[in-house]
């Protein structure tokens, strides 16, 4: 769905503009994939979505910019744990 027409429509009722977590969540190919390639797979879903839920809105900013992109500010947002992540996945053992 187009994320922010959905807001501006719903303005405080952003909770129409969210979906349940397990429709959003990626299907594992992409999990696959890295381990085919032998590089580090991160999973930021944590970051981007609630438990239940993908909210529209998280921690006072837009998260979508569309069905399936993160706005750049909410991507900043998640720069710290982006790179906890990564250094996890990269640790020598």
């Amino acid at each position: 769905q187009d994320v922010p027409a959905c807001l501006a429509k719903h303005g405080a009722g952003a909770e129409r503009c969210s979906h349940p977590r397990a429709e959003v969540v990626a299907n594992g190919m992409d999990r696959a994939a890295a381990e085919i390639a032998g590089v580090p797979y991160v999973d930021m879903t944590d970051g981007i979505c609630g438990d239940t839920s993908c909210e529209a809105v998280r921690f006072g900013r837009v998260v979508w910019r569309d069905s399936h992109h993160i706005t750049a500010s909410y991507a900043a947002a998640l720069d710290q744990a982006l790179l906890a992540q990564l250094r996890r996945a990269t640790a020598q053992p």
